[in-house]
């Protein structure tokens, strides 16, 4: 990670994401197109409302009022902010839709 956006991955450009070697097996046309089936799909053939992905562990905890619940996001987001605390985070529309398709069907 880096504090500096401009030292970011991404921030040269998509085709930097791209050449990265974490997505040097990533087919970029059936990526853009849609083709691409997730290699896990942990809802398939579920209710996706369920906590079936759940551990018992977790779904057997008792559960706590709201004032517990707000007392510990107050907590957690003293915390998260001082961990990000200089971070910045801009949406840029995937960044810039892949520049663009990276120039137009120019992927690679």
């Amino acid at each position: 990670l880096h504090r500096n956006p401009s030292e970011r991955l991404g921030a040269n450009g998509a085709q930097e994401i791209q050449h990265h070697p974490f997505f040097a097996a990533t087919d970029w046309e059936a990526l853009l197109a849609r083709r691409l089936v997730p290699p896990f799909n942990p809802c398939r053939n579920q209710d996706v409302k369920g906590a079936n992905n759940f551990e018992a562990e977790f779904t057997n905890l008792p559960m706590f009022s709201m004032d517990n619940e707000k007392q510990a996001f107050n907590r957690q987001d003293r915390i998260m902010s001082d961990t990000f605390r200089n971070f910045t985070y801009e949406d840029q529309s995937a960044l810039a839709a892949m520049d663009a398709a990276s120039e137009e069907g120019k992927f690679g």
